[in-house]
């Protein structure tokens, strides 16, 4: 009897073995291991772009399978997580989702031979990838899985900017804008922030009489000592200076230039010359509180206050035609709208409080814009071309918006190989049939063009209907047809639509 209880034993042993491992197989993934391939892919696309640049000469089908050359780098690291199952029920949906998407992106190559039909089902994947990108970024620290030199590129993808609390790194709080005013009457602001709870590397940002100056290699030292360098113009050395930071919280602040070898012959900063006095001195400098920062910022406005109340007419009116355009502008900067006009990027660059953050065609208004704001800047414009007459660019937007109405207004459009048919009734409404014994729907549209890339490095204005609030892109034909496509990666009236006699 004792034999059959030992065997039985025996036995329960092993089923509970083969449990262990058959569950050994099924071990989900963790949150942790995909942010670590992700980002692996994500730099693996990154060098790839980096590996084979766009050229002026590229053809579209060159073009096109760079990109996806770039998308396979990417897939190759992250296919593997097509059906796997997550600790994290929901973070795995979102990771399923953008690896689905990237799929998506990378399948589109099958459509190489027609250009725009390639651009719009590849933005699909690539757009709905980077909205859950953004996610992983703000919400899960993607950041913390990469390296730094590549926080810029995730930052420019997803607009995410990392963000950590000085309190948490030292003592002393090192954030903030500091100035000094040299004898020969120069006035140096440096700009501290980002400062990386690990390494105490931060940002140092330099403006000298408000132009700014290239700073690198800025890391905290100590518990009083913060270390950059300022390149000097061109690849002359840079200059090496500490900030000591007094223990006691009432002393002054001292700028110290380290770098005793500096030759007072070289070419300087910006092209002017340093009192060489500093070199192994210290010089007195001070913490601005923050009510001379907030002063020294509102300096830096032509309307302070237009986020705050509405501007009257005399007061627009008070400042010259330049004057109004940076007033008209800044209302956008303040929201971080990243400026391709280069005067306007420089000007507000080398402001104290601005910071780019959105790229001109994911700024919204509408939405970002408060009352006052939304006023403002449709004051200033007025006078503006009450001034200066509309400029060249809005003339030719205008006229590519002209054109586009031609094509539609007073004629209908059949969806390719099925029932559905577009009619533009009037300039503003549009009357969809669907065929059948389905009721007709009417959409109230508009529409706005863009100077933006075309193909092989053109620009051209590409126009673009928003219909009942979703944008789509217009291209029209000389054939009397017309393609459509959702700008934000599908769109319910998606197709190809011939004229319809």
């Amino acid at each position: 009897m004792k034999k059959w209880k030992d065997l039985a034993v025996i036995l329960c042993g092993i089923c509970f073995m083969i449990g262990m491992v058959s569950g050994c197989g099924s071990t989900k993934v963790t949150n942790e291991e995909f942010l670590k391939d992700l980002s692996k892919g994500l730099i693996a696309r990154w060098e790839k772009s980096d590996e084979i640049p766009r050229k002026e000469t590229d053809s579209s089908l060159e073009e096109i399978t760079r990109t996806n050359e770039c998308i396979l780098a990417e897939w190759e690291v992250i296919k593997g997580y097509r059906d796997k199952e997550f600790s994290d029920t929901e973070f795995g949906e979102l990771a399923a989702d953008y690896v689905a998407y990237m799929e998506n992106a990378k399948d589109a190559y099958k459509l190489k031979e027609d250009y725009f039909s390639y651009l719009a089902e590849m933005y699909k994947g690539v757009d709905g990838a980077t909205k859950i990108l953004t996610v992983f970024a703000e919400k899960y620290d993607l950041y913390n899985y990469m390296n730094r030199e590549y926080w810029s590129s995730l930052e420019g993808v997803t607009g995410v900017c990392r963000q950590i609390p000085v309190k948490e790194i030292t003592n002393n709080d090192w954030e903030g804008i500091y100035e000094v005013t040299f004898k020969f009457g120069d006035t140096y602001q440096f700009h501290i922030n980002d400062i990386d709870k690990k390494t105490k590397e931060c940002n140092v940002k330099c403006t000298m009489n408000n132009a700014e100056i290239l700073s690198s290699n800025a890391v905290i030292l100590d518990n009083t000592r913060l270390y950059f360098e300022l390149q000097g113009k061109d690849d002359s050395k840079p200059v090496k200076f500490t900030i000591n930071y007094p223990k006691s919280s009432e002393a002054p602040y001292y700028l110290k230039q380290i770098d005793k070898e500096y030759e007072p012959n070289d070419e300087m900063l910006l092209g002017l010359t340093l009192d060489y006095s500093m070199a192994d001195e210290t010089v007195e400098m001070t913490r601005m509180s923050n009510k001379e920062l907030t002063e020294k910022m509102q300096e830096e406005y032509v309307f302070a206050d237009s986020d705050k109340k509405y501007l009257s007419e005399d007061e627009v009116r008070s400042v010259e035609a330049e004057e109004m355009l940076i007033g008209r502008n800044e209302i956008f900067a303040r929201h971080g709208y990243i400026f391709e006009d280069e005067t306007l990027r420089q000007h507000f660059e080398n402001t104290s409080w601005y910071e780019g953050t959105t790229v001109w065609n994911e700024f919204d208004s509408e939405s970002v814009f408060n009352d006052f704001e939304k006023k403002n800047v449709e004051l200033i414009k007025r006078i503006e071309d009450e001034i200066n007459g509309p400029s060249e660019e809005e003339l030719a937007e205008q006229e590519a918006v002209n054109e586009a109405y031609s094509f539609l207004v007073g004629h209908s459009f059949h969806l390719q190989d099925s029932q559905p048919l577009m009619v533009f009734e009037s300039y503003d409404t549009i009357r969809y049939c669907w065929g059948g014994n389905i009721e007709d729907d009417y959409f109230n549209y508009s529409i706005s063009a863009r100077y933006e890339d075309y193909k092989d490095d053109l620009k051209e204005w590409l126009t673009f209907l928003t219909i009942d609030g979703e944008e789509y892109y217009l291209r029209t034909f000389t054939n009397g047809s017309i393609n459509i496509g959702s700008t934000s990666g599908y769109g319910e009236l998606d197709g190809w639509y011939e004229l319809y006699e």
